[in-house]
């Protein structure tokens, strides 16, 4: 202590100042370590959890509009040969986001929700399958029920998806929060 007190003012400041310094450089050290785990934990939330909500998303969105173009073909039974085309296209966005969907697992195993939508999709198709040729047929009540099988599939998808991503979305909060 007597060196502090037998130390001039400028000599005092200069230490002071150093001090400080190291002070600020050991938080800029231990601030960019946590940030840059910080990335990791955001990139890793993403790529899988995000990107699985994303393309359960698109998911419904594949099947609904699937549906649609098929509910097209009931109000125009002229374009169902046009439909037909659009479906297959369609029914291949389906499966590239199921594929997406089952990417962004990390290797865990399907959730129920999961194995719900990717046991909807096939369904979904084979009503739409069953409708287009009902249309074909002018089977009136062939139409309906085909229809109704439509409508059930697209009601499971898109509850099915709705609790997906709000269970992969629990997940990322409750993983990257810790």
């Amino acid at each position: 202590m007597t060196f502090l007190r037998n130390a001039k003012v400028m000599n005092k400041l200069l230490l002071l100042t150093g001090v400080m310094c190291a002070i600020v450089v050991a938080v800029g050290v231990v601030g960019t370590g946590e940030v840059s785990d910080m990335r990791d934990l955001a990139d890793d939330m993403y790529r899988h959890e995000l990107l699985g909500v994303a393309a359960a998303k698109d998911v419904r969105a594949q099947a609904l509009n699937y549906a649609m173009r098929v509910e097209m073909a009931v109000a125009h039974p002229e374009t169902a040969g046009e439909v037909r085309k659009a479906t297959a296209m369609i029914h291949k966005g389906v499966t590239d986001a199921l594929a997406q969907l089952e990417a962004s697992d990390g290797g865990e195993a399907a959730s129920a929700e999961e194995v719900r939508v990717r046991s909807s999709v096939p369904l979904l198709v084979q009503a739409g399958e069953r409708l287009l040729r009902a249309v074909e047929r002018a089977d009136k009540d062939e139409v309906a029920s085909a229809e109704a099988a439509v409508a059930e599939q697209i009601r499971v998808i898109d509850s099915a998806v709705s609790a997906l991503a709000a269970e992969r979305l629990d997940r990322a909060q409750q993983e990257h929060v810790e």
